[in-house]
C-alpha cells in the first residue's frame, strides 16, 4: 500500500484516484471496458443524478 501512496504522490493523484487508474488500465487492456463513445453520459459511475 505504501507503493501505491508514493506512485499516487508522484502522479498527483489520491490514492484512491491511483486505485481507479489502475483498475481502468487493467479491464482496459482485458478487453472489459467498454469503448468511450459506448458509456453513460453524466457521472461515472453511470448513474445519473
Amino acid at each position: 500500500m505504501m507503493a501505491l501512496e508514493r506512485w499516487a504522490g508522484d502522479e498527483l493523484r489520491s490514492l484512491n484516484g491511483q486505485i481507479e487508474y489502475l483498475l481502468r488500465r487493467a479491464l482496459q487492456k482485458e478487453g472489459r471496458l467498454p469503448p468511450p463513445d459506448a458509456r453513460p453520459k453524466g457521472r461515472e459511475d453511470g448513474k445519473r443524478g
